[in-house]
Parts: structure tokens; sequence; C-alpha cells
């Protein structure tokens, strides 16, 4: 059931006031830029129909304010005035019956010659309600004459679009709103999984090393068989784990690089360590192709790391037991490495680069499933059930590697393996 508040207005000609529901506290403040947007519109108002006031009315439990007026030295109101509800005002009506009102000229109206914007010179009125998403009301948009006026169908049909203007901005910040709440749900979540999930984990793998080392007495065979698969699953699982606290990252604009420099070499030895269990334990080689004019390069090393790993995890998976996976480095002039024209046109930097790849003989990409192996949670060619994955690891490198202002992509040929390319900009 909906939280509202309730309001009495006073309808003009009505028996008794009528109960309205009106914006709840929980409703989200009214942002800058459409304040200047509606500043806008009232301003125009008053302009194009030559009428010396133009408001918004904010509708509370008792009383009703003057959210914003339009500019003119005649306008009698100011922002954040407020009368009393129940005094019979032109915009307690429309919001009563809520419908449009027109009141050509209060002083020759015995409905209307009491009214309290009368004394204030303000004898002619047409408003429109405005509601919030939920129907809820808002308040008003109007514009008042200090003499008669007969608002012909032009002034009604553009109050109209104002008033559905408005209504569509309120629209937009309780989307935005929702998102905002999706989003703080999305970092709970992430630091939920962080916390439940990662933490136990991590003392999983622990644990299982220390008894494959013997510190809690020797293991025979099958006892270290089995130790050695616990061990593997449950880095397989802190894997999957850092992938997706990786994305939410990402994906909630916290990931930063931090350039400095760093020795290329050795990020490429910690990169290969992060998968030296799992290559171990496929009997896998990882060789590396080392060719460098300069040994230290000034770019992210965390985030180096992270797409190195991800891309050699990802090419020890689909390799067969006992090959080869190649990393390959090597830097020069931008107008010697070979990029395909597509990735080409993505390179806003000219001048010395770095080539990273990492090349296996795995079962390869069919041409039609190159274009999507980057997107998020797609696998393709995956027929053996024992190979495993989120499908994030290239979706992430390729969000790393733009971060870092490169370009990523695949060679590849099915049965002959895949190689995964990357072209770093220096920072």
């Amino acid at each position: 059931m909906k939280n509202e508040t309730k309001a009495a207005v006073t309808v003009r000609g009505a028996v008794s006031p009528a109960l309205i529901s009106i914006t709840d506290k929980n409703k989200p403040a009214i942002t800058d830029a459409v304040i200047q947007k509606w500043q806008n519109i009232l301003d125009v108002l008053i302009k194009v129909f030559e009428v010396p006031s133009s408001l918004i009315m904010k509708i509370e439990e008792n009383a009703i304010a003057v959210f914003l007026k339009g500019t003119h030295k005649d306008n009698p109101y100011e922002v954040s005035e407020s009368a009393k509800l129940g005094e019979g005002l032109y915009c307690e009506t429309v919001l009563g019956r809520d419908k449009p009102l027109v009141v050509q000229d209060a002083l020759n109206d015995p409905v209307w010659r009491d009214n309290p914007d009368v004394k204030l010179k303000m004898i002619s009125y047409l408003g429109f309600p405005i509601k919030w998403p939920d129907k809820t009301f808002f308040g008003t948009i109007c514009i008042l004459d200090n003499k008669a006026n007969e608002y012909s169908k032009k002034f009604i049909d553009v109050m109209n679009v104002f008033k559905e203007t408005i209504e569509q901005d309120l629209q937009l910040i309780i989307e935005n709103k929702m998102l905002n709440d999706l989003d703080t749900l999305k970092t709970d979540f992430t630091n939920m999984m962080n916390h439940e999930l990662r933490t136990p984990l991590v003392s999983m793998k622990g644990a299982a090393k220390l008894l494959l080392k013997g510190t809690a007495g020797l293991l025979n065979d099958k006892q270290a068989e089995l130790v050695s698969i616990i061990s593997v699953n449950t880095e397989r699982q802190i894997r999957l784990v850092n992938e997706m606290l990786d994305m939410s990252r990402i994906e909630a604009g916290y990931y930063k690089i931090q350039p400095e420099k760093r020795n290329l070499a050795e990020l490429v030895d910690e990169a290969a360590g992060t998968v030296i269990g799992q290559a171990v334990d496929r009997g896998n080689t990882i060789v590396k192709n080392i060719d460098l004019k300069k040994a230290e390069w000034n770019l992210d090393g965390d985030g180096f790391v992270h797409i190195l790993s991800n891309l050699l995890s990802n090419a020890l998976k689909f390799s067969p037991k006992g090959a080869q996976v190649v990393i390959t480095v090597k830097d020069g002039d931008r107008k010697i490495m070979p990029v395909p024209e597509k990735e080409a046109e993505k390179i806003k930097k000219e001048g010395f680069m770095l080539l990273v790849s990492v090349k296996d003989t795995g079962i390869g990409i069919s041409s039609a499933d190159l274009p999507v192996i980057f997107d998020k949670y797609r696998q393709v060619g995956v027929n053996d059930s024992n190979i495993k994955g989120s499908g994030l690891g290239l979706y992430l490198a390729r969000m790393i590697a733009e971060a870092h202002e490169g370009v990523i992509w695949a060679e590849s040929e099915p049965g002959k393996g895949t190689e995964i390319k990357i072209l770093f900009p220096e920072l």
C-alpha cells in the first residue's frame, strides 16, 4: 500500500473540501538542472502570453507554496511564500477537481470575486494540475493576469504541453532515484559477496595449501588427491567472485586507473604466477616472449596484471592438456603495429605503444562468434562440460583495456587456437 499524505483543499462551488493525495516526504528532491528548466518555462510563459505572473505551486499537507515564479516586475508572488489551505485559492480548485481551471474575470464572477488573489489584483487565471508518476499531486502550473483574459485555446494547448513536460521531468527524477537505489543495492550486494563469499573461500584455499604441505600431518595419495580437488575448485570460485566484484566496480564507475612506472617483465611474471596452479593441474606450460626497447612503462600495473591473468586463465581453460600457452610482449611505433582496421579507428593516440598477446592451441573460435566474445556472460564454442567459466574474463579484459585507452581483439581459426591481442598507449 502506498505511503500517501492527504490534504484537504477547498473547491469553489463544492459543498465540502476535497481530500487529495499529495507528495510524501520520501519523494526525491527536484534537481538544480530541472529547477532551471522550469524557471525558463515560466519566463517563456510571461513573455509569450504577456502576463505579469506565472507560477509553479507545490502542495503541502496544510498549505500551498510558491515553488517557482516567472520573472516580471509586476509579479506579486515570492518564492517559498505560502497560503493555508481552505482559503479557496484558484489552485485549490484545480487540485480538488484534478483538471484545468479558467477564470476569465474574477471581478465579474460571483464564485471568484472574493478569492484572496483578487486582493493582489490577479483577477484572471489559467492553471493545470501537476502529478508525480504515482498520481499523487505535486502542485500546479498557472498563469495569472491583472486584467480580464479569455485565455484562448492556444493558451490552453501551450500550458498543457508545459504541464506534460514538467510531469515527464518528475518521471525522470523518480527513475533516476530508482537507478540510484539499485546502484546502492548492487554495492551492498557486492560488499556482501566480498565478506560472505570471498573471505571464507580464501580461508579454505589457505587451509588446503597447508594440508598439502603436510602441516597437519602427511596425507596419503587419496587424501592428497581430494585436497587438491578442493584447492583447485576453491581457486576457481575465488576467481569467479573476483570477476563479479571487478565487474561491479567497473560498471558502477569505481574503477580508476593509477598509472606509474612499472617493470613489464615483473608484471608478466606476476600475472603468470596467478594461474600457475591451473597450468600445473593441466600439465600446461606458459612460455614468455618479451621483446622490449623500454623495460619500464607508465601504466596501471594492477590493471595490466588483471587483464593478462584473465587472458592466461582463459587460454589454459581452452588448451589441450600438456600444450603451451604463449605470452608475447613487445613495444614499438604505432605505425608498425599490426592492428585490424576496425580496431585502429578506436586508437586515439600515436607514437610508441605496447602490444601484448596471449596465444593458445585450443579449439579456436569461428568467425561468426569472434565479434561477441568480449560481451558480458558470453561463452562461445563451449561444448566440453569440463570447461567452466563465468563468461566475464574477456569482458573484464576489454573494459580494463579501454580504461587504459587501449584496444583489444581476437584472431582465431577453429581447431588451431586463438590469440588475444591488446595494444596499449603509454599513459
